[in-house]
């Protein structure tokens, strides 16, 4: 996917409305960030809308292959629902 630097969202602001497209270019620029939806697909559409409802800053914990996965920073967990 191709895009310009400008189209690149800082933030994800809760209560604020992006287009997937614009979440997807989110998802690919930004580090330790996780998106919770209610679809299990994001087209890359400027049509298709979603609302950030929360927004929340843990650390996460996971297995990786049986093998406890220490976190070193904190994960930005966004929820976001489609309008």
């Amino acid at each position: 996917m191709s895009y310009y630097e400008d189209e690149v969202p800082v933030d994800l602001e809760t209560g604020e409305v992006y287009t997937s497209r614009a979440i997807q270019i989110f998802l690919q620029e930004k580090r330790n960030i996780i998106v919770l939806a209610d679809h299990d697909h994001l087209p890359n559409s400027d049509e298709v809308k979603y609302v950030v409802k929360n927004k929340i800053s843990k650390y996460l914990h996971r297995n990786e292959n049986r093998t406890y996965m220490i976190p070193s920073t904190e994960s930005v967990i966004y929820e976001i629902q489609r309008v």
